[in-house]
């Protein structure tokens, strides 16, 4: 955490009241509603960065749990977690992790909250020794109903020529999740395919996590290629049933996995290129969850939306190397980003077309998985004359920042996709299911795949060698 001068600490307090007082306070506002002026953001970040508050949810192994994790000085020890039923903190219990040393020299807390009810409305702070984040609250879910935000490739960015620059950024974010909450009071989770920073650093995360929207929810984030950039990511997040019992591994992260509701969610690093060691994770993480209905995966690079045609000899070993697994698992939804366009797959199986969705609004029991990828939240791109996939079923051209609600139950998954500044509700698509099989083939065997993976642990061990070197003449490893 760091230190901040007494000046600076006083006009932050100065532009904070002016800010409380113009909306009764913020913790009443935040009851109703996350919307915020560029004013009243801008004063609310800059108390934000003073107080040092950057703590964050994610998901834990399943909705009894919950993972924490933020950064604090050296000097500061015992981080905790208090954990309460009531707004007032009474009764409060202490859950205590671990710290792990950043590269800045100060540590990063990792704490597990377990024994969580369902739902049941929680009250909570971040703790060390001589420190105590404000107090915030979130909501377990029950049964198979709940909903959450994904979005992908949010480019929190900073400009060695623009102090404000990630400060500007986040407040686009928190717009875009401002409005999603709008939209969907009762979201819980926020699914992120990748690039939450643009260039892996610490303070793009932090203003990655700097909306107060984030408090109230679970944040499951994958690796992506901007992500890899720094090694921030490593010690920022806190992921649940992280694999590392691979072969090998990028510097900065794992696959992971957990459940929630109906659904086992995949996250996996594809920025890795081991398909054995994606193979093998994806297989255990089903094993140990066989009567979950839904199977969710999500990663970063695009497989079947096209739009980047300089690209695609990348995309096509990324779509040899993954989309086998996501047809021998039975996967029914890819969350994916990269690409930064709009795309909703058709039904893929073998790589290839098994149902088209470009005219319908629904599949049921579909024989493949979908692929979807959303838009950037802050690098946007529109060209309505990149060659769209030809596997893309829905496509969707537009220079605004999109975000979708999946609303998850027993029967089906629900994709609302919509605009940021247009307000538009521009898809509606369903993915139904009527048996935990679904339609998804039973068997699934190529005889060439066993080599074309063991190629790719060969390639990578090479690649995170290359990458690890990167980081040591950067001067980023110690």
């Amino acid at each position: 955490m760091r230190k901040k001068s007494v000046f600076s600490k006083a006009v932050a307090l100065i532009l904070f009241a002016s800010f409380f007082i113009s909306c009764f306070s913020f913790s009443s506002y935040a009851a109703e509603s996350f919307e915020m002026s560029a004013d009243e953001w801008n004063a609310y970040y800059l108390k934000y960065k003073t107080d040092g508050a950057d703590a964050f949810m994610s998901p834990g192994k399943d909705e009894s749990e919950r993972n924490f994790s933020w950064y604090s000085g050296a000097d500061q020890k015992d981080g905790h977690v208090e954990v309460s039923l009531y707004p007032d903190m009474k009764d409060a219990k202490r859950f205590y992790g671990s710290s792990v040393k950043t590269f800045e020299g100060d540590v990063s807390n990792k704490v597990t909250v377990s024994g969580l009810k369902e739902d049941t409305k929680y009250y909570y702070r971040c703790c060390t020794s001589s420190f105590k984040t404000d107090v915030a609250s979130f909501k377990t879910d029950s049964g198979s109903d709940f909903s959450a935000v994904y979005v992908t490739d949010v480019h929190i960015s900073y400009d060695p020529d623009n102090d404000i620059a990630i400060r500007d950024n986040a407040y686009t974010f928190h717009k875009t999740l401002a409005a999603a909450k709008k939209t969907d009071p009762d979201i819980s989770l926020l699914l992120s395919a990748g690039d939450q920073a643009s260039g892996g650093l610490r303070e793009e995360y932090e203003g990655f996590v700097a909306s107060p929207v984030m408090s109230t929810l679970s944040f499951a984030p994958a690796v992506g290629n901007h992500d890899k950039k720094n090694i921030a990511y490593k010690t920022f997040t806190n992921n649940p049933n992280e694999y590392k019992n691979c072969i090998i591994s990028s510097y900065i992260g794992y696959d992971y996995w957990f459940v929630k509701g109906d659904v086992l969610f995949l996250v996996l690093d594809t920025n890795n290129p081991s398909a054995v060691d994606h193979r093998n994770f994806v297989k255990q993480a089903v094993k140990q969850n066989p009567d979950v209905k839904w199977r969710v995966a999500m990663f970063h690079h695009d497989l079947f939306g096209g739009r980047t045609p300089g690209r695609e000899s990348e995309t096509k070993l990324l779509r040899l190397l993954n989309a086998p697994v996501m047809d021998e698992f039975g996967i029914d939804l890819v969350l994916l980003g990269h690409s930064h366009y709009y795309t909703i797959s058709n039904v893929i199986y073998d790589r290839k077309t098994v149902l088209k969705t470009s005219d319908v609004n629904s599949v049921k029991d579909a024989a493949g998985t979908i692929y979807m990828v959303s838009g950037s939240i802050n690098h946007p791109r529109m060209d309505v004359d990149a060659p769209v996939g030809e596997n893309a079923g829905k496509y969707y051209d537009t220079d605004d920042v999109i975000y979708n609600i999946l609303s998850f139950s027993d029967g089906a998954i629900k994709i609302d996709s919509y605009t940021l500044n247009g307000g538009e509700h521009f898809e509606s698509f369903e993915i139904q299911k009527t048996s935990e099989n679904g339609g998804h083939p039973q068997k699934y065997f190529k005889w060439y795949m066993p080599f074309v993976r063991f190629i790719s642990l060969v390639y990578g061990y090479f690649e995170v060698l290359s990458v690890k070197f990167k980081y040591f003449r950067a001067g980023l490893l110690k």
